[in-house]
């Protein structure tokens, strides 16, 4: 499943909101684009999707971060915002060994900067996105992976018609 999108930066709250309703469930997204394409542009618009009140920066410093939903006690679930970009494998895998083990521990939404980096973790991902810049705006284009990143895609497709 392939869904494109275009759409400007003043959208964008409007469009995160749209790919978190389309869900059932948390996900594992795999983000990639050039520096400054906006990958943690959208995924602080997200988390604001989410509820999530702590502001998002970027993970390129400290490889991850973990934002906890406020009412997670209730059932709402957080985001867990990683970036692989100086990475390899072998320094990697203690990276995917904490997300495996953060998951089991409490399920969240996984967004990862250049997940293409790390071949090992690509049966993790459900949903890969690429972003482009495009004049103006930006292009989103999700592919689904897995079965629940396809449904995601299939209902987030129906949404922005």
């Amino acid at each position: 499943m392939y869904v494109e999108h275009k759409t400007s930066e003043a959208d964008l709250p409007r469009f995160a909101e749209a790919l978190f309703q389309s869900s059932q469930a948390p996900l594992t997204v795999a983000l990639d684009g050039d520096l400054g394409a906006g990958k943690t542009t959208l995924t602080r618009h997200f988390a604001e999707a989410l509820g999530i009140v702590e502001r998002v920066t970027s993970p390129s410093f400290v490889l991850m971060n973990v934002y906890r939903h406020p009412q997670e006690d209730q059932g709402k679930t957080g985001l867990i915002h990683a970036d692989f970009y100086r990475l390899d494998e072998q320094s990697g895998s203690c990276l995917i060994a904490e997300l495996e083990e953060l998951q089991a521990i409490r399920p969240a939404w996984v967004w990862v900067e250049w997940a293409t980096r790390l071949a090992s973790f690509a049966d993790a991902v459900d949903i890969q996105l690429d972003i482009a810049v495009v004049e103006d705006a930006r292009r989103y284009a999700f592919t689904g992976v897995s079965k629940q990143g396809i449904q995601t895609l299939e209902a987030l497709k129906e949404r922005l018609r």
